[in-house]
């Protein structure tokens, strides 16, 4: 029989030979039959779990309360397992050390802050970068029917007034003469056709063309696109406009253009969808009216004196939104830009009515001005603020919010009924000049509309004063409890013949558990619910089950739900253990005869089962607990009612009422003096501590003839197959041995 040491020699030898010192998978065959030829590395624990540091910082508003996070993966049938909730100051560095298991390389984060926002993040394992939670994104679609101040968009304007009805493009082009109007009618007429329209000429157009041809139109001339209509221009066409010309775009019609497009004293109206793959750059008196939408995936410009954009539907911009020159924004509905909103250079003024995101800066400078109306909304990632002005105009306040830092230098003015609420640092703050009522200031309500879809809520309600908004608060009534938190199940499997090996079937106990607590506003733990379910009790032994926990006895308020009936321990008033509990140490039973839990083994395929059921086991504290005391969670079986013998996971530290006579006897290797406890010479334990739901095994079976990758992980140490236990990796298991995959 080749033995698991040879295996372990293979592997340094090819770990030796490996410039990358590293383990190639592929090159390890385990070749055991039992878990009793297994040797693990000195020192192994069997521990599947890491600690990860993870540095975060958290978008909200300090005057709106503390964020609530949570960590969590999902499984691979989509379930969410949960390793962590914690409270968080907004906008303020923390760094978060957090237990999970060693397989998984990266973590998802969700919350919400006191304002309602919905937060999301990610961390990969390794990375020092620090984890922004913002909210997603708010660049919502709108309908049609939601735009303020609509006109009557409709009309059937390919019936009326027209010099000549077609619906044929002869020789593949349309032109249209100097002072007529064209009518064209039907759908794909225009396919692959130039269409030229003359001074002071019009061509209507109805129905769908794609893959249109150049469009020229003279001074004078319009294009009108009717209700319905789409015009897709084709990708190496070009629209040249001339001064004074006009396009019209009614309601539900669409025009698609990929080229950069820079109309000069052009009026544009539009209320259906302008779809742009290049620039729209709006020159030397240029009009657009918009009561649709129109998508600009490259900058969108509005430059020179006289040249207006005014918007009473959706404007969004894959890059930048820019004013300069003397040039005006009117917003009254949504303006969107994933990058920079600018204003710069002689007279420009952006006059908000509405809502404005700028995924990264808002630049404000030389001249240009903000006005914001009545209970309007500018939110930007940065500001950049100098030699122009924020003026708050109405009668009802309105907001500037930037949710990282501000930069004012000279010449910066804000004035009016305008609040400016910055959630990072205000830079040379100093340098601002202030006038009429504006301020700094976070907790003006700006209400949600069809256009503002992210406004800005009032501070807090906090009936219970421990910083946590009574939204957030699952308790707001009580300031020593906040939230509840349910964390991903583990399972504890146990061999129960120590100090003797036993069969490595570890089905001789199956307990699922999770952690149910409550934290504070701190995230420290008021009280804490061992929830569990015996799955299986493959032993004739009357076993029971404990822990320990690194926390003083005397601030354990009260202990409810364990199961005793044979007098294994005795307790003390407050429900811990007596004689093993102190004031560093805490020990807690559960049940003493886990029977009582199951009445059936669970284990043989042709014995009656049974189905387990939750037991719930609480504990709460005087005062709060730092949630590191998780981490100290030290799970022991004792044996056939015999309270002296306790089995702990590899390493762990027995209690005080452990009989030490067992140590170090039949097959057990524990020298407490190093460290050592609860392993067999090989290193083999009798209990381990897995995180997942586990597929346990049929009776008598080997756990490492079951699992096929048990082997490789524990012989190196828990440093390859850190995913062996899980079972929906086919390729991990013999599914003719586990209880759940048997027929």
């Amino acid at each position: 029989m080749k033995k698991f040491f040879f295996f372990l020699i293979c592997i340094v030898f090819l770990a030796a030979c490996n410039k990358t010192d590293t383990i190639i998978e592929s090159q390890i065959i385990a070749s055991v039959e039992s878990a009793n030829e297994i040797i693990t590395p000195p020192g192994f624990d069997f521990s599947m779990t890491k600690k990860v540091q993870v540095p975060i910082k958290v978008f909200g508003s300090p005057d709106h309360g503390k964020s609530v996070i949570e960590i969590y993966q999902l499984s691979k049938q989509g379930e969410e397992q949960i390793y962590d909730k914690r409270f968080i100051n907004p906008m303020t560095p923390e760094i978060l050390e957090i237990e999970v298991p060693t397989r998984i390389n990266s973590l998802l984060f969700r919350g919400t802050n006191g304002e309602g926002d919905e937060l999301v993040g990610q961390f990969a394992f390794g990375s020092s970068d620090t984890v922004m939670l913002m909210p997603a994104n708010t660049n919502q679609g709108y309908a049609l029917s939601a735009y303020s101040a609509k006109t009557s968009t409709s009309g059937s304007v390919c019936n009326s007034g027209c010099s000549t009805t077609t619906s044929v493009a002869p020789g593949g082009a349309i032109s249209v003469g100097s002072g007529s109007v064209v009518c064209f009618t039907g759908n794909g007429g225009l396919n692959n056709a130039h269409i030229t329209i003359g001074a002071n000429a019009k061509l209507k157009i109805c129905g769908l063309h794609t893959n249109v041809g150049h469009i020229q139109i003279a001074a004078g001339g319009e294009l009108v696109l009717a209700q319905n209509a789409s015009l897709v221009m084709a990708s190496g066409s070009y629209l040249t406009i001339a001064q004074t010309a006009e396009i019209k775009i009614w309601a539900d019609a669409v025009f698609s253009y990929e080229k950069d497009w820079k109309p000069e004293n052009v009026s544009i109206d539009n209320y259906g969808t302008i779809d742009l793959a290049k620039k729209l750059e709006l020159k030397s008196g240029s009009q657009l009216l918009n009561y649709g939408a129109v998508n600009v995936e490259e900058e969108l410009k509005v430059k020179d004196a006289g040249s207006v954009l005014t918007n009473h539907g959706s404007i969004t911009s894959d890059y930048k939104i820019k004013a300069e020159g003397g040039a005006i924004i009117n917003n009254h509905c949504s303006m969107y830009a994933n990058g920079k909103v600018e204003i710069k250079n002689g007279a420009t003024i952006l006059n908000n009515y509405g809502y404005i995101k700028a995924e990264d800066k808002l630049y404000i400078k030389y001249d240009a001005t903000l006005n914001t109306i009545d209970q309007s909304i500018v939110i930007a990632d940065e500001l950049d603020f100098k030699d122009g002005e924020i003026n708050g105009q109405g009668t009802s306040r309105s907001m500037v919010k930037i949710l990282g830092d501000a930069e004012y230098e000279s010449g910066s003015q804000i004035s009016g009924s305008v609040d400016i609420c910055v959630f990072g640092d205000n830079k040379d703050a100093n340098k601002i000049n202030w006038s009429g009522s504006a301020a700094f200031n976070c907790s003006t309500n700006i209400p949600t509309t069809a256009c503002i879809t992210n406004g800005n809520t009032p501070p807090i309600v906090d009936t219970d004063s421990d910083g946590v908004a009574d939204n957030l608060d699952d308790y707001p009534n009580d300031a020593e409890r906040a939230q509840s938190v349910v964390l991903a199940q583990s399972t504890l499997i146990a061999e129960d013949l120590w100090p003797s090996k036993g069969d490595y079937d570890f089905n001789d106990l199956v307990l699922l558990y999770e952690w149910n607590y409550v934290v504070d506003a701190q995230s420290n733990i008021k009280e804490m619910n061992f929830r569990s379910q015996v799955k299986a009790r493959g032993a004739g032994l009357n076993n029971g089950l404990g822990f320990l926990l690194e926390t003083d006895q005397s601030n354990v308020e009260s202990v409810t739900g364990g199961m005793y009936s044979q007098g294994t321990a005795v307790f003390n008033v407050n429900g811990t253990e007596q004689g093993a509990s102190n004031s560093t140490i805490s020990s807690f039973i559960v049940v003493d005869n886990v029977t009582n839990c199951l009445s059936e083994w669970n284990t043989f395929l042709t014995v009656p089962t049974e189905a387990p059921q939750w037991y719930d086991f609480t504990i709460v504290f005087e005062n709060a607990v730092d949630d590191a005391v998780l981490g100290t969670f030290n799970p022991f079986v004792i044996k056939g009612n015999q309270r002296g013998i306790e089995i702990h996971l590899a390493n762990k530290t027995p209690s005080a009422l452990a009989d030490a006579q067992y140590f170090n006897t039949d097959d057990d290797a524990t020298v407490l003096a190093n460290s050592i406890s609860y392993v067999t010479e090989n290193g083999m334990p009798w209990l381990l501590n897995v995180p997942a739901n586990f597929d346990y095994v049929i009776e008598y079976t080997d756990l490492s003839q079951a699992y096929l990758k048990f082997a490789n992980w524990a012989g190196s140490g828990g440093s390859i197959n850190t995913d062996w236990y899980d079972a929906q990796n086919a390729e991990n298991i013999d599914p003719n041995k586990l209880i759940s995959k048997k027929d």
